[in-house]
């Protein structure tokens, strides 16, 4: 920890002691505010304990020459227990640039799943459906394998669906139709503002209706003898048949660091140069580049596994409802509200694209599955700018590329992001939102991070991380009652990603060291603890943070 925060830890002590309540750690839920604690205007007259405020500890940070090229952009703001948007919020504790646009990198995921959240609700489902068409005196009959945007698809659901198949008697089958679609604001499954580089990899995997394993595999790379080729296996070799692998790393003695380059072009060949040392590793997630070819022709072959021939596998996009098709099995998808905690915990690019694709379904009221098969581009942003609407942002504090945060044309204020945590934070939906965000030093991008205990298990939050950007935005909770809503994001920046996150952790421990009245906040009225609000299966630690209202 740097000397700075270490003297605002020292005046907080020395400032607070028999005044303020101890600072809660993770796993303690105070049952109410201890009786000694004195009025905040009490505890004001305390000499000498403002001397360092957080301005000042940002600059002072600004001007170390690693980080004063760097452009960045933070605001920490208390929040009250309002329960509309329109209510005024304090003065932030700390203001810079929280104005000015910045690449939020991942954090674009805050808004792709707060939209999700607050247009569809949590509890949403979509679903995939096996469907049989008939043929009267044409021969053995058609499948529809008819995809909605589930991300979840994987061997056991095409199991699933064999089975049906083999329970209704059929031997045969014609052709295996595989009926997919954009999603969001992919076009033939790629967002135009992705880099060339990334579209390759599994994290830039093609975004369409149907998906199985992600629409990526793995690359196996097994090194035999010194100064010979590797050997290249992939872990589904289906969706290997869809690229062309020019495998030129070569093997070198086991004292020697890996140093392998993957490129690609618009020949479907993928270059590997460089070399490992003896031994076998997995060396990285690769995109399918076609996934409804890829989910067809991985039923087919379960099919036949079971004895039943496939003549063909047809992929058709945009295809409208058909009423002649009987159905016979359907693979419902988990909720939306599981779907958001995956997008948020481990910064799932593909998750995050496909719920903003769901934002362009049409979602009867009631049934909360879609109903009309043909995803809009339109809809999905005219959707997502309502659901921001609603939580108080701005519309012209954003401009949204894609719904992962991956495409470099995104751009959002610190202010539309703090403005959309105190929307959630009031929402109905505000617990499956925050439970959705990693949390400091224990789970999901966070895991690493935070391991002052002041922190630690306490604070939430969404990284995101490109080149020459990091970004973090959550709440975490000052003392025991006050919490707060923050982002930080930093671009232009030519620093390693790690020395970007220790200079935010390190800003973030400074405040959450800082005494209250040192701060610029009088106290609000923020919620009770109500340990019958939380959901019972998450730690201790996380469940002393969530926020929730007594009475709602």
């Amino acid at each position: 920890m740097s000397t700075v925060i270490q003297q605002l830890g020292a005046i907080a002590m020395a400032s607070v002691a028999g005044i303020l309540h101890p600072i809660q750690v993770a796993g303690s839920v105070p049952d109410s505010h201890p009786s000694s604690v004195q009025p905040f205007e009490t505890v004001a007259t305390a000499a000498n304990a403002c001397k360092r405020s957080p301005q000042d500890y940002l600059n002072q940070m600004l001007e170390d020459p690693k980080l004063r090229r760097s452009h960045w952009g933070v605001l920490v703001q208390p929040l009250t227990a309002a329960s509309d948007t329109t209510t005024p919020l304090p003065e932030p504790w700390l203001s810079h640039n929280a104005e000015q646009f910045f690449n939020p990198a991942s954090n674009a995921k805050l808004i792709t799943t707060a939209a999700a959240l607050t247009q569809i609700g949590s509890n949403a489902r979509t679903l995939t459906s096996l469907d049989l068409e008939q043929r009267p005196g044409q021969g053995s009959p058609n499948l529809w394998l008819l995809t909605w945007g589930d991300p979840t698809l994987n061997q056991e659901v095409l199991d699933q669906f064999a089975e049906a198949v083999a329970a209704a008697d059929i031997k045969a089958i014609d052709t295996l139709w595989v009926r997919a679609s954009d999603m969001g604001l992919a076009t033939r499954g790629r967002i135009s503002s992705w880099e060339w580089g990334d579209l390759a990899f599994g994290y830039g995997a093609p975004v369409s209706t149907a998906a199985l394993n992600q629409n990526r595999m793995t690359l196996e790379i097994t090194g035999v003898s010194v100064d010979e080729f590797t050997q290249l296996e992939v872990s589904d070799p289906i969706a290997g048949q869809q690229w062309i692998f020019h495998n030129r790393v070569v093997t070198t003695d086991a004292n020697t660091p890996a140093a392998i380059t993957i490129t690609t072009g618009w020949d479907g060949i993928l270059y590997l140069t460089g070399t490992i040392p003896a031994g076998t590793m997995d060396l990285t997630s690769i995109a399918v580049p076609e996934p409804a070819q890829y989910l067809g022709d991985s039923l087919w072959a379960t099919l036949e596994q079971r004895s039943i021939e496939v003549g063909r596998v047809q992929v058709i996009h945009n295809s409208p409802d058909r009423s002649d098709l009987a159905n016979l099995d359907i693979y419902v998808s988990p909720q939306l509200g599981e779907l958001v905690h995956t997008t948020n915990q481990v910064s799932n690019n593909l998750y995050a694209e496909m719920l903003l694709g769901w934002l362009g379904l049409n979602w009867p009221h009631q049934e909360r599955q879609p109903r009309q098969f043909l995803p809009s581009a339109q809809r999905s942003r005219q959707a997502l700018e309502d659901a921001l609407n609603q939580l108080g942002v701005e519309p012209n504090s954003y401009r949204v590329a894609d719904g992962s945060g991956l495409s470099r044309q995104n751009l959002v204020t610190p202010q539309a992001l703090v403005t959309l945590l105190n929307g959630m934070w009031r929402s109905p939906e505000d617990v499956t939102f925050q439970r959705s965000l990693p949390i400091a030093g224990e789970t999901g991008t966070l895991r690493n991070r935070f391991k002052d205990p002041i922190l630690e298990g306490r604070l939430i939050a969404k990284t995101g991380t490109l080149t020459g950007v990091s970004a973090l935005s959550g709440y975490f909770p000052h003392g025991d009652r006050t919490w707060v809503a923050f982002s930080i994001l930093v671009n232009h920046s030519n620093q390693p990603a790690s020395v970007l996150r220790q200079a935010m952790d390190d800003l973030l421990v400074a405040i959450a060291e800082t005494p209250i009245h040192c701060l610029g906040h009088q106290q609000s009225a923020n919620r009770e603890p109500h340990p019958s609000q939380l959901p019972q299966q998450l730690p201790l630690g996380v469940r002393s943070l969530m926020p929730r209202f007594a009475n709602r």
